[in-house]
């Protein structure tokens, strides 16, 4: 089983029920794992957080690159996030109001991005089937606020460690 199956075989409730506050709303770095995330976007790291999980708060992600990325939260959206069909849970969804273009290896978060559509991502803790934390984003590309994985304008899903849960 590759890393990347082994995270996105995932409990279904969000790990951010144990410490109350999503990993993302710390101040701090996460590690790439999946496959996806070590050759596009590398390790992330998250600050200035305001009015975290609140539409219309902010926060600014940083990647490997030294691409700093402005983020607006559409707030915590209910949805099929997981890869069980039968799971409701929670995401916080963002809008970029900046594309960061070329990233690692000449990659980009969407492939061929069309300018003239919006970015969002959507972060979720989870925890893996051996009980390690980890900070999930799915990607989309859409003119309309994705409510799930299965909303159109999935790019890709990025996995990384979250070491602060």
């Amino acid at each position: 089983m590759t890393r990347l199956t082994l995270a996105l075989t995932l409990l279904a409730a969000p790990a951010f029920a144990q410490s109350d506050s999503p990993s993302w709303h710390v101040e701090g770095a996460f590690d790439a794992m999946s496959n996806t995330a070590l050759s596009i976007t590398g390790a992330l790291s998250v600050w200035g957080q305001t009015d975290i999980g609140e539409p219309g708060g902010t926060m600014t992600l940083g990647l490997e690159t030294g691409a700093e990325l402005d983020l607006i939260s559409e707030g915590f959206i209910e949805g099929l996030w997981g890869y069980d069909d039968e799971a409701s849970t929670f995401a916080e969804v963002f809008w970029l109001e900046t594309d960061p273009g070329e990233l690692l290896n000449g990659n980009t978060l969407c492939g061929d991005q069309n300018a003239e559509t919006d970015l969002y991502v959507a972060f979720q803790d989870l925890i893996d089937a051996t009980g390690d934390p980890l900070l999930t984003v799915a990607v989309f590309q859409s003119d309309d606020v994705p409510t799930g994985l299965d909303s159109d304008g999935l790019c890709g899903t990025y996995t990384y460690i979250a070491e602060s849960l």
